[in-house]
């Protein structure tokens, strides 16, 4: 019996009554008998049980992200970076990761670290492109709290690159008695990093100090605010010099609550407080 190729279809080759269907891949199909009336085309049919290559499945799920149009790229970490809330800076120790830091959601006055408040800054390492362009969104548009001047000097040791693009900063300042101690010492190298964070529109602060309430509050405030100033000098008259304006700090600084030691947690003292330590620090910077 000969092998014939029909007429019908260029990719069958009839051999007696049965019938060697070839696919445009090279995969062979046989069939027993002559589908010569309306039929689906043998490459479809082949193509349909066609069997995809697992390599190939992987990278079609490859999403081209960097070829959307900018704007919409903007709305994306808009969405993933910017949030109404305050964002936490945590530092975390354990023994796998040693030291990292975590940037937490926060619309109360402690929120807990997990998967749900946690921000999207995973979408900055992905590549150099996204990095550049998601980083102006994350430190422009948020407000950034730190629990301690530790926190803070560890942050921008870190990230220092991007201190210029903070606008808003909030942080907890304990100021010793002494001037001279590493815990001033320390404030005072803090603030001064300040210095590079030229766009900075608000900086909050929460005073704790150690001077032991007294009888005299007003003499005590102007030691508080004495030693706030030497710790804050080299941020204030930079800020001055910047705007041309050597109060220019003043407008900058928002001074939520200054607590001295033993005090009790009273709003109309911790209000009383505010007002003498402005009036002082402006004394200091005439």
């Amino acid at each position: 019996m000969a092998a014939t190729t029909t007429k019908r279809a260029q990719d069958s080759i009839r051999y007696g009554d049965v019938i060697f269907v070839f696919g445009g891949e090279g995969e062979l199909a046989v069939s027993d008998r002559d589908n010569s009336g309306d039929h689906e085309p043998p490459s479809k049919r082949l193509k349909k049980h066609a069997v995809k290559d697992p390599v190939n499945k992987k990278s079609d799920t490859h999403f081209p992200f960097l070829k959307l149009p900018a704007e919409m790229r903007n709305s994306i970490y808009e969405f993933a970076l910017v949030t109404t809330d305050k964002i936490r800076i945590h530092r975390v120790m354990d023994p796998v990761t040693k030291c990292r830091t975590y940037a937490v959601r926060e619309n109360s006055k402690y929120v807990p670290r997990t998967k749900d408040n946690e921000i999207a800054i995973g979408l900055l390492r992905a590549c150099k492109q996204t990095h550049k362009e998601a980083s102006e969104f994350l430190y422009t548009k948020n407000r950034f709290v730190f629990p301690g001047t530790g926190e803070l000097s560890s942050f921008f040791g870190r990230y220092y690159q991007h201190v210029q693009h903070l606008t808003r900063v909030k942080v907890d300042i304990n100021i010793n008695a002494t001037v001279s101690s590493p815990v001033c010492k320390h404030v005072e190298a803090t603030l001064n990093t300040l210095i590079f964070a030229e766009h900075l529109e608000t900086l909050s602060v929460n005073i704790h100090s150690s001077i032991h309430v007294q009888d005299n509050g007003n003499e005590q405030m102007g030691r508080v605010a004495r030693e706030f100033y030497l710790c804050a000098q080299h941020w204030l008259h930079a800020v001055g010099q910047r705007k041309g304006d050597k109060k220019a700090a003043l407008g900058i600084l928002d001074v939520q609550q200054v607590r001295l030691r033993a005090q009790g947690y009273d709003a109309a003292t911790f209000a009383a407080n505010t007002v003498r330590f402005l009036q002082c620090l402006e004394d200091f910077l005439n």
